[in-house]
């Protein structure tokens, strides 16, 4: 396993360097804005797109080929990267928490609201993300990443209407198990992703 992420991050080290710079761009934009939530829904997105560019390296290497010749079992392929997922979203959110306690001055409830939102947001555009990408390729789900990002967007803009009433109680409620609806629900994405990617002809 230890192996596998190893070699996605050798794979990723360019767009490591893009993303480093991308970030520190986006970190004085977001200073001068004094807006961290514009800053954290940057870094999610691009933490949302690193399984899916380390598998379009493999794709383009036909590195899956090569893969099932050695002593790695689909399902360790599968969880490497789910594993490489969760830890650049576990991050970047991390690093957008303490941003946005940094410019905004946040109280540490807020803080950890914060973290609730982007982690749980960013979780689960992934879990629905990575089962697609298994089954259609990076290619084509890259068409689909834009109905995955897209229809939430369309939806919440058609609700947020004059005379919408935001219960705030129900909030309040849903960011306490937000993070462990998100984990649960990556969970079931990596089982259907496994089950897809033995039965794949490679």
């Amino acid at each position: 396993m230890a192996g596998l992420l190893l070699k996605d991050c050798y794979n990723l080290k360019s767009q490591l360097k893009m993303l480093g710079l991308f970030l520190i761009l986006f970190l004085v934009l977001a200073i001068s804005m004094k807006n961290s939530g514009f800053f954290a829904g940057i870094a999610m997105m691009l933490a949302v797109m690193m399984p899916v560019t380390a598998l379009a390296y493999d794709e383009r290497a036909k590195w899956d080929q090569f893969a099932v010749t050695m002593p790695v079992t689909r399902t360790q392929i599968v969880d490497s990267k789910y594993l490489l997922g969760i830890l650049f979203m576990a991050g970047s959110c991390i690093l957008s928490t303490i941003i946005a306690y940094i410019i905004e001055k946040f109280s540490f409830s807020d803080t950890f609201q914060f973290f609730c939102i982007f982690f749980s947001i960013g979780t689960i555009i992934q879990a629905i993300l990575l089962p697609l990408m298994f089954q259609f390729g990076t290619e084509k789900g890259r068409f689909i990443l834009i109905g995955v990002i897209g229809i939430p967007v369309i939806i919440v803009a058609l609700l947020i209407q004059p005379g919408f009433q935001i219960d705030f109680h129900l909030i309040s409620l849903l960011l306490k198990v937000a993070p462990i609806i998100a984990i649960f629900i990556y969970v079931v994405s990596l089982f259907v992703s496994i089950t897809i990617y033995r039965k794949k002809e490679l």
